[in-house]
């Protein structure tokens, strides 16, 4: 019964010093408090991961505005059981949906769309600010396996980029030995193009990598506008123990994806004249 009457002392202080010090401090809960009534001063569009949705918050209270279905039916929103949103979603009923990204102007958000990436399945989808509704889905992308690298937008919108997270055997439903992963399994980093008037998707350009696992990424600005970057890991190419065996090297590699010739033909797969003539990896 003492050690017991000894610990309740102890504690007690510190709850009153705690509660004493966020009472008297201006940040934490009044600055994020935002009158009933009021409005928020941004939207934070967030992923829902395997629930295939996307979530919509206001900023700085962080109340949720909005629940917006993608890739995965919502009965409540009458998404996915209707004849369009069924065409749309097609064989694919369920999604991973990672990194959203909204369309730009001269490098500045515009308002108009937000893109995000399903990793399971390898596909993008396009979502209006207008209506907060999901207008169409890309995939799965060709020669892709995890687009985990997404979705990353160009300055003015012109380009989605996509990268694999997975390497396969290339084209995509071709076989080799997993022990043959170093020679003949490759990555896919990809140009989806965008109209700038409708927003429409449809796959620009493909670029085959070695078979690192890309992993987060981002498009230049400014005096880097036309490249794009990758980061990586399992740059040692191991296929098996990868909890061990792709974590040998203290550092992975970067990807710098440039617009322009490549200096090896090798690196531009299935390219298509939408897009430019290949890019190259640095």
């Amino acid at each position: 019964m003492r050690s017991l009457t000894y610990l309740f002392l102890l504690v007690l202080p510190l709850g009153l010093l705690g509660c004493g010090g966020s009472s008297a401090s201006d940040d934490g809960a009044p600055a994020s408090y935002v009158p009933p009534g009021e409005k928020d001063d941004y939207y934070l569009f967030y992923s829902g991961g395997h629930s295939g949705q996307v979530f919509v918050a206001g900023l700085p209270s962080l109340r949720e505005i909005q629940e917006i279905p993608v890739f995965t039916p919502s009965p409540g929103h009458g998404y996915g059981f209707s004849k369009k949103s069924k065409k749309m979603m097609g064989e694919y009923r369920w999604g991973d949906v990672h990194h959203p990204g909204l369309s730009k102007t001269d490098g500045t958000y515009d308002g108009r769309w937000l893109f995000v990436n399903d990793n399971a399945n390898n596909r993008v989808a396009r979502i209006s600010l207008r209506d907060f509704k999901t207008k169409q889905i890309l995939g799965p992308i060709p020669n892709s396996m995890g687009n985990h690298g997404s979705s990353f937008v160009t300055p003015n919108t012109e380009y989605l980029l996509v990268a694999t997270r997975f390497s396969v055997p290339l084209p995509k439903g071709t076989h080799a030995p997993v022990e043959t992963y170093e020679e003949n399994f490759n990555g896919i980093v990809s140009g989806v193009d965008i109209d700038p008037e409708t927003g429409e998707m449809e796959v620009g350009w493909q670029v085959k990598t070695p078979p690192f696992n890309w992993d987060l990424g981002s498009t230049g600005k400014g005096p880097s506008d036309g490249w794009a970057f990758w980061t990586s890991y399992n740059t040692e190419m191991a296929h098996d123990s990868l909890e061990i065996n792709a974590s040998q090297r203290d550092r992975d590699y970067a990807a710098f994806v440039g617009s322009g010739s490549t200096s090896s033909e090798s690196f531009c797969l299935n390219c298509v004249a939408s897009g430019p003539p290949a890019w190259s990896i640095r």
